[in-house]
C-alpha cells in the first residue's frame, strides 16, 4: 500500500435514504480508500445494518442509543488489505471508533475516527480520554481523523462571520498536548503552514 486516501466528513445525519445515497455515491466517485463519518444520526445497530447495504465495501458503525452522534469507518469496494480488531469504544459511544489495518506488504496501520462533543467541558474531558487510549508504540503509522469541534491555532482555523478572530477553543490546549504525548502531526498544517481555509462555514 504505497498510497492511501483517506476522507473524513461530518454528514450531519444519513437517516434521510436520498441524502445517504447521495453521500455514498459521492464518496464512491472519488474513490478514497477509507471515508471517516461522523453525526451518522444511527441509533441502533438494526439501523447501521440496512444502511450499510448502500454502500458496496466494508462499514464499521459506533452507534449512540438517540438519533445524534455516531461514527463510522467505511472502506471502499476494491480495498486490498485487511481490517481486524476493531474496537467499539463503550464509554464514548457513538464518538470514538478505530481499527487495524495490514496492507498485503504486511505494513499496518491504526485508523481512528472520532467525534468530539460540543459542549467545551465534555470535549476537555473527551479529549483527556482520547490522550490515555493512543497507545501507539507498536503501530508504525496512527491515523486520527473526525470532527474535534476545537481547533489547533483559532488565529488560522477560525473566524466569525464578521471576520473578527474569536476566542479560543475549549479543548485546544488538550488537543496539543493530544498531538504531543502521543508524537502526532496535523499533516495539513504541515503542508499548509500559513494558509487560511475552512472545511465549514
Amino acid at each position: 500500500m504505497s498510497y492511501l486516501s483517506i476522507c473524513s466528513v461530518n454528514v450531519n445525519g444519513l437517516n434521510d435514504k436520498k441524502k445517504r445515497l447521495s453521500i455514498f455515491s459521492w464518496m464512491t466517485a472519488k474513490q478514497f480508500d477509507i471515508i471517516l463519518l461522523q453525526e451518522t444520526h444511527c441509533s441502533n445497530i438494526s439501523d447501521s445494518k440496512v444502511w450499510s447495504k448502500d454502500w458496496e465495501g466494508l462499514s464499521y458503525w459506533s452507534n449512540f442509543k438517540s438519533a445524534s452522534q455516531g461514527v463510522a469507518i467505511f472502506f471502499k469496494k476494491a480495498f486490498n488489505s485487511t481490517v481486524e480488531n476493531v474496537n467499539y469504544d463503550e464509554k464514548y459511544k457513538g464518538r470514538l471508533i478505530s481499527a487495524d489495518i495490514i496492507s498485503p506488504e504486511e505494513k499496518r496501520y491504526k485508523i481512528t475516527c472520532i467525534y468530539a462533543p460540543n459542549q467545551g467541558n465534555d470535549r476537555r474531558q473527551f479529549i483527556k480520554y482520547l490522550e490515555s487510549m493512543l497507545v501507539i508504540n507498536d503501530q508504525p503509522s496512527h491515523i486520527i481523523g473526525g470532527d474535534f469541534n476545537c481547533t489547533l491555532n483559532y488565529k488560522l482555523d477560525r473566524r466569525s462571520v464578521h471576520h473578527v478572530i474569536s476566542h479560543d477553543d475549549i479543548g485546544s490546549r488538550e488537543l496539543h498536548n493530544v498531538i504531543s504525548s502521543a508524537d502526532l502531526e496535523d499533516i495539513w498544517r504541515r503542508r499548509h503552514p500559513n494558509e487560511m481555509c475552512y472545511t465549514f462555514s
